[in-house]
């Protein structure tokens, strides 16, 4: 006597079904509709500064140079952090130095970067000519107890002073050239669609004397940053397009259904690429007697892509 009548009456019952969509990105049937982004961060305000004293004793041969460092940055996300360096130069003869630099903080690291150094200076004369010729050369490299071997330096430069004996003539030539090789993104770089609003300053300030004997200079540095949403891509306005319909983006302006696995930035030295994945839904189907999931195929081998994104600095 208390059982309820279902809809089709008492002691019945009728499963008619449904069938569900799970919308993964996108929704598939998306063509040219629009969506909103709202974008919005905290300013990031980087202020710090640094000092370091160089020095050299009686500028005899045969006796290291030095220098000490101090570096305190301020950061509204992290707080306050310190950077000690040290750094210390050694003449093999009139043509070869060593030399390595130190340096340490919480956030990044212990960093190491050892260089050698080769500078000659030659003179010529000639019938009507007589110059000079000085060239330098250095190799260095960077180490990082987080990233391990980071990058290679290779600089040159070469300077001509030729003079005329008879004439007033002076010909001086300059050239230099570089090399700068990376050994790897960080992993932890992170990808980003919105455009960013940075501000920065720095400024450098020297100081020397000697004191008995003893060269001392002194150097002080300053900086700061600020970075910020840009006010254009608070409130994005972007047309989509999921999967069923990417190929309707003629003019490639809107935001497609896809993601990438392991995404990371890349350039031309990159060997590997991130996988891309079509982002589709997936239905589930349930009625009498039936049950199971099922999803949209594309017959078509398209290519997706993102948004172009323009940062603006100043300084």
């Amino acid at each position: 006597m208390d059982q309820e009548a279902s809809w089709v009456g008492l002691g019945w019952n009728l499963n008619v079904g449904q069938i569900a969509r799970q919308v993964r990105g996108l929704p598939d049937d998306f063509k040219g509709d629009l969506m909103t982004y709202e974008n919005d961060m905290k300013e990031n305000i980087t202020v710090g500064t640094s000092f370091e004293l160089k020095g050299d004793f009686f500028g005899k041969e045969k006796v290291p140079n030095f220098s000490l460092g101090l570096g305190v940055q301020y950061n509204n996300y992290e707080g306050i952090t310190f950077k000690p360096s040290y750094g210390i130069s050694y003449d093999l003869n009139d043509n070869f130095s060593l030399g390595a630099n130190f340096s340490s903080s919480v956030a990044d690291g212990v960093t190491v970067t050892p260089s050698i150094s080769y500078s000659a200076k030659r003179e010529y004369w000639t019938k009507n000519h007589m110059g000079t010729i000085m060239s330098e050369t250095s190799v260095g490299v960077g180490y990082n107890s987080r990233q391990g071997l980071t990058n290679f330096n290779l600089d040159s430069s070469m300077k001509v002073d030729d003079k005329h004996i008879y004439k007033s003539i002076d010909n001086k030539t300059q050239s230099s050239s570089g090399f700068n090789y990376s050994f790897g993104t960080p992993t932890f770089t992170p990808s980003k669609r919105v455009g960013m609003d940075s501000k920065n300053f720095s400024f450098r300030a020297a100081l020397g004397t000697v004191i008995k004997g003893k060269n001392l200079k002194g150097h002080i540095n300053g900086y700061g940053t600020t970075q910020s949403v840009e006010e254009s891509e608070k409130n994005k306005e972007v047309t989509a397009y999921g999967y069923e319909f990417t190929e309707h983006d003629v003019d490639k302006s809107g935001v497609l259904d896809f993601n990438r696995e392991k995404d990371r930035s890349f350039n031309k030295h990159t060997t590997t690429v991130p996988i891309t994945n079509y982002t589709y839904d997936v239905y589930a189907i349930q009625g009498q007697g039936l049950q199971g999931t099922f999803r949209p195929f594309r017959s078509q081998v398209g290519y997706v892509y993102d948004l172009p994104v323009s940062d603006r600095s100043s300084g």
